[in-house]
């Protein structure tokens, strides 16, 4: 099946809990809640007002996510990420509220309608559902956005990237020296190398050349030390560097 199709399948199979759930919770009341003389009328009414929330924040909020979900489900981590944000709003305004409720209801008087314990079993799929898409989702959004540090397994700041020699002066740095040969003394070490210029092996062009330096260039132009990626010449070619 076609990524699009696995993903239209998803989508409608939210659809379809988060929407059945709510209708139950409307039928529970009307046939069972509002005539339970067990419950005090509080609990009536707090069951009452968490179910049109419910029902609300699904026909107004949730379902227009699922729809896009559906309506588009290329590319696919678009549609996943709109299914998930109705799954979200269904679990806070829906699942978690009505799941306390029915709860604290069994707990109090138990199961004595077959509506109640059908309403009950769809509220734990519902919100069973809910919390574990939007567990694996915050999850993986996590991974994404952070590395381990390196007390936690991951690469530490002065890691040398790979394919670098290793360490020939005691003071490298690799994000001052990575991609010059051995030779080119210390003084010549180009600063402000970002990430990018590391990765790319790009020339390194803002040099810094010591006073003294400047003479040895002078008398013997042609035998002194050239940055790697500089033109051989004489001192000319260094002409107006700070």
């Amino acid at each position: 099946m076609p990524s699009g199709e696995w993903q239209k399948t998803f989508t409608m199979l939210t659809i379809i809990i988060h929407f059945v759930h709510p209708l139950l919770c409307v039928a529970n009341y009307l046939d069972w809640v509002r005539y339970e003389d067990q419950l005090s009328s509080r609990m009536r009414h707090t069951y009452l007002a968490a179910t049109i929330i419910a029902t609300i924040m699904y026909l107004m909020v949730a379902s227009v996510f699922y729809m896009w979900a559906y309506r588009w489900p290329l590319p696919e981590e678009y549609a996943q990420r709109r299914r998930i944000y109705g799954v979200m709003v269904n679990l806070l305004f829906s699942d978690i509220p009505i799941f306390a409720i029915e709860v604290n209801i069994i707990w109090q008087v138990g199961i004595v309608s077959g509506i109640q314990g059908a309403t009950f079993f769809f509220t734990c799929l519902s919100f069973g559902y809910s919390a574990i898409r939007s567990w694996i989702y915050l999850m993986i959004a996590v991974i994404k956005a952070t590395k381990p540090q390196h007390h936690l397994g991951g690469p530490g700041m002065g890691t040398i990237p790979m394919g670098y020699p290793p360490p020939t002066h005691s003071s490298y740095n690799p994000r001052t020296t990575a991609g010059l040969p051995a030779h080119v003394p210390t003084h010549f070490r180009p600063t402000g190398i970002t990430s990018s210029d590391i990765a790319a092996r790009q020339p390194i062009h803002d040099y810094t050349i010591p006073a003294a330096d400047t003479h040895q260039l002078a008398a013997n132009p042609a035998g002194g030390v050239i940055p790697a990626g500089r033109p051989q010449g004489g001192l000319s070619q260094f002409s107006g560097i700070t």
